[in-house]
C-alpha cells in the first residue's frame, strides 16, 4: 500500500522517484519479484519497471546499497538528490532493515559503515 501511496502522489516534472525492491518473500504488489531485485521508477500515478533482474544482493548490505546509488547517480544526475531507506529500523544501536530472504544477514549499522 506504500507503494501505491507513493505512486499516487503529485510531483513535480523535474523530479524522479527511483524505488530498489528486494529482501521480501512475497510482494502485495502485482508485478514485484520476490526472487530478484528490481527497479522501478514512479511515473504517470504507477511503477515502471526499469531493471527486472539486479541479482540476489542482500538489500542491507553496502554494495547493494552502493550499486544502487550509482545507478541512479549515472542515470539521473540532480543537483540534489535524496535518499530514503524505507523500512523497519532499530536506530544507531541495531542499526536499520532486514532481508527476509537472507535471514542470517545483519542490519545495516553505522559501525559497519563508519567504523571510526
Amino acid at each position: 500500500s506504500d507503494l501505491g501511496e507513493i505512486a499516487a502522489a503529485k510531483y513535480g516534472d523535474n523530479v524522479n522517484i527511483i524505488v530498489y525492491t528486494g529482501g521480501c518473500k512475497s510482494w502485495k504488489t502485482k508485478g514485484i519479484s520476490s526472487k530478484t531485485n528490481q527497479i522501478y521508477q514512479v511515473k504517470d500515478g504507477g511503477l515502471v519497471r526499469l531493471e527486472d533482474n539486479m541479482g540476489s544482493g542482500v538489500m542491507t548490505d553496502k554494495k547493494t546499497l552502493t550499486e544502487f546509488i550509482k545507478y541512479c547517480a549515472g542515470r539521473y544526475p540532480a543537483n540534489r538528490a535524496e535518499l530514503i531507506l524505507w523500512d523497519h529500523g532499530g536506530g544507531s544501536l541495531t542499526g536499520f532493515g532486514y532481508d527476509e530472504k537472507k535471514a542470517n544477514s545483519s542490519s545495516m549499522t553505522l559501525s559497519k559503515y563508519c567504523p571510526y
